[in-house]
């Protein structure tokens, strides 16, 4: 039986820790943005963070395109839970924030979850007219 979506294999994930393995997914996702966003827009991507009411919030990376500035949060596990998107959201009300991880590709509005191959169509996807998702 076919299955549909992006199965991972977690053999190499069994092999190191989960921080280790989240730092390995977090390097490649940085490296596929980097090359792609520099060669077709000339923009990097840059990790953000920012403090509020006491308490440190990141997100992995901020891509900016003509019409806003996306968030894109790598997750290396299925495992979805982010207080610092969360957070994001609540105090900037963005548009599109992309969330890359090893589960199937899916949109809840403002969040587009992508599996970790497209992490090359990112660009392509915040260069994209918000209004054409509204």
């Amino acid at each position: 039986m076919a299955k549909c979506g992006y199965e991972p294999d977690f053999s190499i994930q069994d092999t190191v820790n989960n921080s280790l393995w989240g730092k390995i997914i977090e390097q490649f996702v940085h490296q596929q943005l980097y090359i792609d966003s520099k060669e077709r827009v000339g923009v990097q991507p840059a990790y953000y963070s920012w403090q509020y009411h006491g308490k440190s919030y990141e997100i992995d990376f901020m891509i900016a395109n003509k019409f806003d500035t996306i968030p894109v949060e790598v997750k290396s596990s299925s495992h979805f839970e982010n207080k610092s998107l969360e957070q994001f959201k609540k105090q900037f009300f963005p548009k599109k924030i992309v969330r890359i991880s090893p589960r199937n590709p899916g949109i809840v509005p403002p969040v587009w979850s992508l599996p970790l191959p497209a992490t090359q169509s990112v660009i392509d996807f915040v260069n994209t007219d918000p209004c054409a998702y509204s």
